[in-house]
């Protein structure tokens, strides 16, 4: 009826308020017990306030481990295998279009795992020799993409540097870091991220890059 229909309404909006004064109140309890610090995952930009991921319970991943059983539980061993190989599968085919844009994407490692980290490379730096600066360069255009992809809403990648870990593994600036975890997603997923990227980052020159280079080595340098 109209009045339960009403009543339960109006209990909704009693919940959400009741969750939103306890959000709210609470903060930093919840950055507390849940935050990682990852900064791998969340970025001292312009829209580190506004990033409540530090706050949320799977941030802590302390229920990781009851997510992979129910997932177990409903796929069964063959289907979490097939689920597991179809990710593994998508990272190779990301790796492998990718390797094959050559003037506009740099694959940085095989994949060894669902995940695929790369740099992107403007037209206005096709041709540029390989170089410490030109790698630094590159992780700016990270940081540009990245944001510019944040406004377009279509899609979202992360980024982070890989700190140097000798003899194996050298600094590397900021570069996209993909992960695959949905098996649903395949080849059409992998070529709209690429071409979304190529397009996004078309129109970035070479003078603007520097810039913010210059902006981030100075405030280092503070």
């Amino acid at each position: 009826s109209g009045t339960l229909a009403h009543s339960f309404f109006v209990f909704l909006v009693f919940l959400f308020l009741v969750f939103l004064f306890f959000f709210l109140s609470c903060a930093h309890v919840q950055k507390q017990t849940n935050a990682s610090n990852a900064d791998y995952l969340f970025h001292d930009d312009d829209t580190k306030p506004f990033d409540l991921g530090d706050k949320t319970l799977n941030c802590g991943r302390r229920q990781d481990s009851f997510k992979a059983w129910l997932s177990w539980r409903v796929h069964g061993e063959k289907g979490f295998e097939e689920r597991i190989d179809r990710n593994f599968e998508n990272a190779a085919r990301f790796a492998q279009e990718a390797r094959a844009r050559s003037a506009s994407f740099e694959v940085l490692f095989q994949p060894e795992c669902p995940q695929v980290c790369f740099f992107c490379i403007p037209p206005s730096m096709h041709g540029m020799e390989k170089s410490e600066h030109r790698d630094l360069l590159l992780g700016e255009v990270v940081r540009i993409v990245r944001r510019r992809i944040q406004l377009d809403g279509l899609m979202l990648v992360n980024y982070n540097p890989l700190h140097a870990s000798p003899p194996d593994f050298p600094f590397i600036p900021n570069h996209f870091r993909i992960v695959f975890a949905n098996p649903e997603q395949g080849e059409k997923e992998i070529l709209f991220v690429l071409d979304h990227i190529e397009s996004l980052m078309a129109d970035i020159s070479l003078e603007e890059v520097e810039a913010e280079l210059a902006k981030v080595q100075a405030k280092e340098n503070k």
